[in-house]
C-alpha cells in the first residue's frame, strides 16, 4: 500500500489489520499482517497521531530479528522520512520511533537497508 493520505490510508489499513485478526492463525498470512500493522502506523502519523503510531508498531519493534524483513525494513523506513520532517523536529514520539526503526534495521536480517532516518534536530 503506497501511503500519503492518512484521512484514507488509516481506515484501510485499519481493516486489513481487523481482516488479519479474525483468521486462523495457520492460515494468516504474517508477512502481510505485519505489513498492515505499519501501515496503520504510517497513516496515523501522517494524520498527526504519533501516540496512535507508536501503539500500532509497538508489535513490530518487538520482532525478534530473524522475522524482521526487508520489506518491513523498507516500510518503517519511508515512515522514517515522514517523522523526519519539519512537521514533527522536536517531537519526543517522533524521535523515540525513529530510533526504533533505526534499531529495528540494524538488527534484522535487512541489514543492508539500514540507516540513518532521522538527522540530528537543529
Amino acid at each position: 500500500m503506497t501511503l500519503g493520505d492518512g484521512e484514507q490510508a488509516e481506515p484501510a489499513a485499519a481493516t486489513a489489520v481487523k481482516l488479519f485478526a479474525t483468521m486462523p492463525d495457520d492460515l494468516r498470512w504474517g508477512t502481510g499482517e505485519l505489513g498492515a500493522w505499519v501501515d496503520l502506523g504510517t497513516a496515523r502519523a501522517l494524520r498527526g497521531n504519533l501516540a496512535g503510531a507508536e501503539d500500532a508498531l509497538e508489535r513490530i519493534f518487538a520482532l525478534a530479528p530473524e522475522r524482521r524483513t526487508e520489506a518491513l525494513a523498507r516500510r518503517l523506513t519511508n515512515l522514517g522520512r515522514v517523522l523526519g520532517t519539519t512537521r514533527y523536529r522536536g517531537a519526543v514520539e517522533a524521535t523515540r520511533m525513529g530510533e526504533a526503526i533505526e534499531d529495528f534495521n540494524t538488527n534484522s536480517l535487512a541489514r543492508s537497508a539500514a540507516r540513518r532516518v532521522i538527522g540530528p534536530a537543529g
